[in-house]
């Protein structure tokens, strides 16, 4: 059996940052207008976003490891509240407080990124990296060998854009309820008929990682961290995940085979 290579895409294979702080503005701004507060228009343009927000956003970003903990973001910045100050698990609580506010905004960000993803300009809402082989991926992808698992369904938008078109049949998103990559892996080793020993995991957030190791028997020695993440998704010195750059990731995956 040849191994497998599952991939998170915002983060890993698409800068999508210009998306997801142009969805949020915008969500934030919705949510304003839904509590009669004084709001901004909506916009295309990330250029048209203050500079005072992006930083906040930025800041607040590495709370926000699911769409719909914006709802803890919207309130908290409304506050007044520094970042800096809370932790994630009060964001998390904050969030998930309300089942209503979740399926509000979920629908929201969908909304939203349905206008983006159709009239701005994709070239500038999604970047690619440089340190990401696309081809690679590609070839391997022909061969059945890439899977794609993102609780950003708007990324692969992004790489679609980028790179090249997707097999439906190998990517798994949160828009059927699971956000818990460890479900969606474990679903692909019982599909694929594969030791877990044999697929190798990359992603940029602590949180996903986390939830493979216990949620699957993927060694952790393949559930990677990329070193070309976001500034706001770096790991902790105290990590044992592995932290490898695109060529350590191709070494890696070719010892499987």
């Amino acid at each position: 059996m040849n191994p497998i290579l599952a991939f998170d895409v915002d983060g890993v294979l698409v800068d999508s940052e210009r998306e997801i702080i142009l969805t949020s503005w915008n969500e934030h701004n919705l949510w304003r207008k839904s509590k009669g507060l004084d709001a901004e228009p909506f916009t295309l343009k990330f250029s048209e976003i203050p500079a005072g927000y992006i930083s906040l956003y930025k800041r607040f970003r590495k709370h926000s490891n699911k769409n719909y903990y914006r709802i803890a973001i919207n309130l908290l910045m409304f506050g007044g509240v520094d970042p800096d100050m809370i932790t994630s698990d009060v964001v998390k609580q904050i969030s998930e407080a309300n089942e209503n506010e979740i399926t509000e905004i979920k629908k929201r960000i969908k909304d939203i990124r349905k206008r983006l993803h159709s009239e701005a300009d994709l070239n500038e809402v999604f970047q690619p990296y440089a340190a990401v082989d696309y081809q690679w991926i590609e070839q391997l992808h022909a061969k059945g060998q890439v899977y794609f698992i993102t609780n950003n369904p708007g990324s692969l938008t992004g790489f679609k854009h980028i790179a090249f078109q997707p097999d439906i049949k190998h990517i798994r998103t949160d828009e059927a309820g699971i956000s818990d990559k460890s479900i969606h892996l474990n679903e692909i080793i019982e599909k694929e008929g594969i030791n877990p020993a044999s697929i190798l995991f990359i992603d940029d957030s602590l949180q996903s990682l986390q939830e493979v190791h216990k949620g699957t028997d993927i060694p952790v020695s393949n559930i990677i961290h990329n070193t070309w993440a976001p500034e706001s998704k770096k790991l902790p010195k105290d990590s044992a995940f592995p932290d490898l750059d695109f060529d350590a990731i191709k070494d890696r995956f070719a010892s499987l085979s």
